[in-house]
């Protein structure tokens, strides 16, 4: 009689173990995540607003983005009227080298603005989404003249004056 009680335990458990892995198995499909328990698919965002005067941040956050495994591709959202060089190359250095290492795509929405060095950094992405609106373009247009005025003025005066 013990022995017809114990292999009813024991079925009884191996079917409670196996009705929980089941159910297991349906919730992670259900919530997209496969038996390893990862999610699949997801999307790294990161934002470029403003203007750029430093890449710390966005360097750090595509770094991240690098070594985290479930995120398969980006978005940079970018509304940068640009900024300084360095940084918008930097960055720009940053996601070709994502690209290459890990192969994720990368997408570049530009959202009311992406001129300069913005738009400079959407360059780098596999694809270019940008508004009818957005006011795109002009990398590298800013030129400086400089004022010598006072210079001229300073050689001019000795040999204007009569001797």
């Amino acid at each position: 009689m013990n022995t017809d009680r114990v292999k009813k335990a024991i079925l009884y458990s191996a079917i409670t173990l196996l009705t929980v892995y089941f159910f297991t198995i349906i919730i992670s499909v259900i919530y997209g995540r496969g038996i390893t328990g990862q999610k699949s698919g997801k999307i790294g965002l990161i934002k470029i607003e403003g203007i750029i005067i430093s890449s710390s941040s966005t360097v750090d956050q595509l770094n991240s983005v690098k070594e985290n495994n479930a995120i398969k591709a980006v978005v940079l959202r970018i509304d940068s009227p640009g900024g300084s060089v360095a940084p918008s190359q930097e960055i720009y250095s940053e996601i070709v080298k994502l690209k290459k290492e890990t192969k994720k795509k990368v997408v570049a929405s530009m959202a009311n603005t992406a001129a300069s060095g913005g738009y400079y950094i959407a360059c780098a992405a596999d694809k270019i989404i940008a508004n009818p609106g957005t006011i795109t373009g002009s990398i590298g247009v800013i030129t400086r003249i400089p004022n010598l005025r006072g210079l001229f003025d300073k050689i001019q005066k000795p040999y204007s004056q009569k001797i």
